[in-house]
């Protein structure tokens, strides 16, 4: 897990141990090995793939969302990246004030996503830790510098260097143009 999440990948939960060994037995970690291991890993058709599918089509959370998601998947195996990731990016938020407030008891503004995985990491059931980290490294960046939910600097984007990771800010306020890639959809997934 460490490998992966050191260079801001969050792994599931759920993720059987053969991917994690093939993680850990990777020489001189860098983010482009991490990156191109995780997308062996989880591409369509392999058994990680699979097991992620269901597990977020199972889930009582995903429950209504289970449209998008499947259109999601639909699109993964066709490489439609912008898709995928705009379809993806707004149920991280979406999912986990779900799971941490019932209806009609939710912030209303504020930092619903810092609070959610703060008042998270106070329950106490297994393997919520690794839940825990999963989404500290996707949504707050824990050491990793990749945080979805860092500020932007609008000047940043819509020309040459624009940055191509993701950044919810950017890409929900219109300013990220090259956020559609591999990379970006399966770091969502």
């Amino acid at each position: 897990e460490r490998v992966a999440t050191d260079f801001g990948w969050p792994l599931p939960i759920f993720v059987p141990s053969d991917p994690l060994l093939r993680l850990t037995s990777i020489s001189k970690p860098s983010a482009s090995k991490v990156s191109t291991a995780i997308k062996t890993i989880f591409a369509p058709r392999t058994q990680a793939y699979s097991l992620v599918q269901k597990k977020l089509l199972d889930s009582k959370h995903f429950k209504p969302r289970r449209p998008a998601l499947r259109q999601a998947f639909r699109a993964i195996q066709r490489r439609e990246w912008y898709l995928v990731v705009s379809t993806l990016l707004p149920m991280v938020e979406g999912v986990l004030v779900d799971a941490m407030w019932p209806p009609g008891s939710r912030p209303k503004r504020g930092r619903k996503v810092r609070e959610a995985v703060a008042k998270m990491s106070k329950l106490d059931e297994v393997g919520l830790r690794l839940a825990v980290t999963t989404l500290e490294t996707m949504i707050l960046g824990a050491g990793s510098g990749r945080s979805l939910y860092k500020g932007f600097d609008p000047n940043d984007y819509g020309g040459p260097g624009e940055p191509r990771e993701l950044n919810r800010h950017a890409i929900a306020h219109g300013a990220a143009h090259r956020y559609g890639n591999g990379t970006n959809a399966y770091r969502l997934l």
